[in-house]
């Protein structure tokens, strides 16, 4: 059981994390492609950390506040996204240059070489990134705009603090060499593309709501201090392995991929992808390709008409017509954001999907040996169902799975005729009165005959819903979706 929970752990955390594992490997094919004076390939990989987080936040990253009310609905721009993204990039730049600065603000005190490089570029592309976060302001924007803290008095504040951070451990930086300064930079940088995001119409929005007992609202900062000061204190224990295990006082550009892969793996850990509260899910009305026949017909026929030279279904010979049904299963144990967030709702809220379904409670249930949420393989509980559309009376349900699982025993072959495809027996399992609850995942077939009709289905597991109100307006199947009556 120990075995079979490590092993189901590793395979979800790689399966959920593939798209950061992949950007970790391409930093590591382009590092020794990086010229030894180009800015990447510093002594004190302040860009280089900076690029792989920029990676990373093209992939991952977004807000860390609570966003905009619940009860309102948000506008979506794929031009206002791209900018979005764009300025969270570009602020992992302009800190880069500010830290420059205040690492050489005793050349610009004194001096007038170089000025221009150090307070006219950071300045240039700060302009820059505040203006594409403006021009991204279509982008998740909602129509209440209550009075309360003005946006350009937030953004002022917050911009200003931040340049000054960065400024500050530049000068730590020159001071004191050995502190390790990239590590607080590093966390300044997590708290920035978090906040960069962020809305103060949103924060005006919740406060004037207030909380549903009737308390006033106060901003969570837990994720704040979670994504920066985690950051900033793992790096700098890395380091100080790094010096336990005498490797040097600092690490450079050639083992630079270790730094990197921590960037990486705390950004997997602060920008978690979502677990959805349902997913969408079609079942495909199909027949038979008729077994071993090679002459197929290309006209659909009824069902209850038994196909020439087969006499059993093989998932892997079928024919989909043009019939499907949708079909909406709820991931069980999942939080739906709209019911736990704790803001007052202005008007009152749907109720979540009833997660039922003609043959029985179907949900997403989580995995028995690691209990985490999956959507992969719908459970169907059918004793105890409380759907008044159930088919009740003369049925048999029989359900066909394409593949059987890594591991499951491979008992003999079933066949009706010589020249039929034959199928495992652990593939066809059968539903009777002491029957429980099915499994079916993406490629199953359901056959299901009443009355002396019987009609197959493909269920294909499709795209997650995130959202209350885009799972409010579906209807579950109901009992003449599957038979004629």
């Amino acid at each position: 059981m120990l075995l079979k929970r490590i092993q189901y752990t590793i395979s979800r955390g790689v399966e959920s994390n593939l798209d950061l594992l992949i950007w970790w490997v391409l930093l590591i094919a382009i590092q020794p492609l990086v010229s030894v004076d180009h800015l990447l390939a510093r002594a004190d990989l302040v860009p280089w950390l900076m690029f792989g987080l920029a990676g990373t936040v093209v992939l991952r990253g977004r807000r860390y506040g609570d966003g905009a009310h619940t009860s309102l609905t948000k506008r979506y721009s794929s031009i206002g996204l791209i900018l979005s993204k764009a300025g969270m990039v570009g602020s992992l730049l302009a800190l880069v240059w500010w830290y420059d600065l205040g690492v050489g603000w005793d050349v610009v005190r004194t001096q007038s070489v170089g000025w221009v490089d150090l307070v006219i570029r950071p300045v240039a592309i700060t302009i820059v990134t505040l203006l594409a976060i403006r021009l991204s302001k279509a982008h998740e924007q909602t129509a209440w705009n209550p009075h309360g803290i003005p946006s350009a008095f937030i953004w002022s504040i917050g911009t200003f603090s931040i340049i000054c951070t960065a400024i500050g451990i530049g000068r730590l930086e020159k001071l004191q060499e050995d502190f390790h300064s990239e590590s607080l930079l590093l966390g300044l940088a997590f708290l920035t593309v978090g906040l960069i995001v962020g809305r103060a119409q949103h924060l005006r929005q919740r406060l004037a709501a207030g909380t549903k007992d009737n308390r006033a609202y106060r901003p969570a900062l837990f994720n704040y201090l979670f994504s920066s000061l985690g950051s900033a204190f793992g790096l700098w224990a890395l380091y100080f392995i790094q010096d336990i295990l005498g490797l040097g006082d600092q690490v450079t550009f050639e083992l630079a991929f270790v730094p990197a892969a921590f960037v990486v793996a705390w950004s997997g850990v602060v920008w978690t992808k979502p677990t959805p509260i349902a997913v969408t899910c079609l079942l495909h009305e199909i027949m038979p390709a008729g077994g071993g026949d090679k002459a197929i017909s290309t006209t659909a026929t009824p069902f209850d008409e038994t196909p020439e030279g087969a006499l059993r279904i093989n998932p892997l010979q079928i024919k989909r017509i043009l019939s499907t049904h949708p079909w909406l299963v709820p991931v069980k144990a999942s939080r739906v954001p709209e019911l736990d967030d704790p803001i007052r709702p202005l008007w009152p809220r749907r109720e979540p999907p009833v997660p039922y379904h003609v043959l029985g409670g179907a949900s997403f249930e989580p995995c028995p040996y690691t209990n985490q949420e999956q959507w992969d393989e719908i459970t169907v509980r059918l004793k105890g169902s409380d759907d008044v559309g159930a088919v009740s009376g003369n049925r048999s349900i029989v359900v066909l799975k394409p593949f059987l699982k890594p591991g499951t025993p491979r008992k003999k072959r079933i066949t009706t005729y010589r020249w039929e495809s034959a199928v495992w027996e652990a593939s066809i399992q059968h539903v009777d009165a002491t029957t429980e609850s099915l499994s079916l995942e993406n490629g199953c077939i359901i056959v299901l005959a009443t009355e002396g009709v019987a009609r197959a289905f493909e269920v294909e597991i499709g795209a997650p819903v995130f959202r209350l109100p885009e799972a409010a307006g579906f209807r579950p199947p109901q009992l003449e979706d599957y038979v004629e009556l």
